[in-house]
């Protein structure tokens, strides 16, 4: 093969590596409650190749290893989606604790990772993470 063709392929290879294009954690029910389950789902959308990995952890980064993984799923475009979901039983201790979702895939520049955080809100009023207002949800 010569080097304009590999040099041709090399940059058609580049082309089809997408971004995901939503990164999401939500929450059921929207305001936790003590003694109750939570349900957080991480949303990866819009990405190509389908290689993709994701992990949970707590605060400062203790994992969580309870998650349940679906897809990825291609779509009629031919990128991909994937989510994944952890659940738990509210605790007292749980009031201000941060989730976190870290998606890996190709597309990321150094680290080669993306996070999203959902931070425990069970009193139902806004907070504030970094320069974003959040209302029981998450932030980038």
């Amino acid at each position: 093969m010569s080097w304009k063709r590999l040099h041709i392929l090399f940059n058609f290879i580049n082309l089809l590596i997408v971004e995901p294009t939503f990164l999401q954690i939500s929450s059921i029910p929207q305001i936790p409650k003590v003694q109750r389950l939570l349900v957080l789902c991480c949303r990866v959308e819009n990405f190509y190749p389908s290689e993709i990995y994701l992990e949970w952890s707590r605060n400062d980064g203790e994992p969580v290893h309870s998650a349940t993984h679906y897809g990825p799923f291609s779509d009629h475009s031919h990128l991909y989606s994937m989510w994944s979901k952890i659940q738990l039983t509210m605790a007292a201790e749980d009031e201000s604790a941060v989730y976190t979702c870290r998606v890996y895939h190709s597309s990321f520049s150094v680290p080669g990772y993306k996070d999203v955080h959902y931070h425990i809100n069970t009193k139902g009023k806004a907070c504030i993470a970094g320069r974003r207002y959040i209302l029981f949800r998450q932030s980038l």
